[in-house]
């Protein structure tokens, strides 16, 4: 049954006599303000779709929809509160709520044991969620981004073993759990714009104060193939030292961090890496050597970069960019580089052709 955008629509009609009735959809029914309880009756239902009700204030209080495989209440904006869930509803396999006002998700999500995708992206009222999550063994991606209250990940987030995609992008999170490193699946995590992360101080040898953002925990990610720290606020050190512990990765973006330099030491080490972002550094100085992986390098609007590596060594380069960084243009010692940059990408970018005539 398809419903969407009926305008007019206030209340859900009686469904006990539609027990058989297995898709309800509701998109942009904006006057809908609560749910007739004799939805649980609907044993057969598989996909319940509420998207963007506005005016939805309240769902019943208890949902038992056993066969259920597919939850969308996003765009709720009015919905502050989600059931507790009393029952096992072991077929649930996605959860979507984002930009609803929830503050907290009840501990009873538990019982979702199937579920494998959970979204909360932009729910600017959670705070918080619950520790009973790391139940849900067959969670394979949870997106919180947008959760601008959300300053905490639950202690034991790395018991998520089949988790493979995180997104955190623009959460209030203040620390990297140490717990994290045992999520041995995870593949891709984004935790752009988290710039309130616990900046840890130390002592140098002189004496001085270092602030830098220190992300050690995520040194055993050994499956980490996308990782996304932009705005993150990163100086020198910490993540940068240890990005050499993440064997798989293949994208990188730093974009909008205050580092000076990337220690070779650490990022020669990401033998598979193709990807890397690195606009608007604008305390970056120079590019060390890379590995021989990398295919595309994403430097505009580093204004203080005045050194290059010799791209052309890189087999696989096939795209750069280095636009506004203005100390980079005044060095004339890199004018033949340039050049013969130029000139290697245009040869690669030829070869597929000519290895299919």
């Amino acid at each position: 049954m398809n419903l969407s955008h009926s305008q007019k629509l206030i209340r859900m009609p009686d469904f006990s006599v539609t027990p058989n009735l297995e898709s309800l959809v509701l998109e942009e029914c904006t006057c809908l303000v609560e749910i007739n309880f004799s939805i649980g009756d609907l044993g057969k239902l598989v996909l319940l779709n509420l998207k963007n009700c506005r005016n939805l204030k309240t769902i019943p209080k208890k949902i038992r929809l056993e066969k259920l495989e597919i939850l969308v209440l996003s765009g709720c904006s009015k919905l502050r509160t989600f059931p507790k869930i009393e029952e096992k509803m072991n077929r649930l396999a996605e959860l979507y709520l984002g930009a609803t006002a929830l503050s907290e998700l009840p501990a009873s999500v538990e019982n979702f044991s199937g579920v494998g995708v959970i979204n909360l992206s932009y729910c600017k009222h959670l705070e918080s969620l619950p520790s009973s999550i790391f139940r849900l063994k067959c969670l394979k991606t949870l997106d919180v981004s947008g959760c601008s209250n959300l300053k905490n990940l639950p202690e034991d987030l790395g018991l998520l073993v089949g988790l493979e995609e995180l997104h955190c992008t623009h959460t209030a999170i203040q620390t990297i759990l140490s717990s994290m490193s045992l999520l041995k699946n995870l593949k891709h995590l984004s935790l752009r714009g988290c710039n309130a992360l616990s900046s840890q101080v130390s002592s140098s040898s002189h004496g001085q104060k270092s602030m830098g953002v220190k992300f050690q925990n995520l040194s055993g990610l050994s499956s980490l193939i996308m990782l996304d720290l932009s705005d993150c606020n990163i100086t020198d050190g910490g993540v940068l030292s240890n990005l050499g512990f993440l064997p798989s990765l293949e994208e990188l973006n730093l974009d909008g961090n205050n580092f000076s330099i990337i220690p070779a030491a650490s990022i020669s080490r990401l033998t598979r890496l193709e990807v890397l972002a690195l606009a608007g550094c604008r305390r970056l100085e120079s590019l060390p050597e890379l590995p021989p992986s990398i295919k595309e390098i994403y430097a505009d609007e580093c204004t203080s970069l005045m050194s290059i590596d010799q791209l052309t060594k890189y087999p696989m380069l096939c795209e750069v960019s280095f636009t506004k960084c203005h100390q980079l243009v005044k060095n004339k010692q890199h004018a033949p580089i340039i050049d013969s940059l130029l000139k290697h990408m245009l040869k690669v970018s030829m070869l597929p052709s000519l290895n299919s005539t």
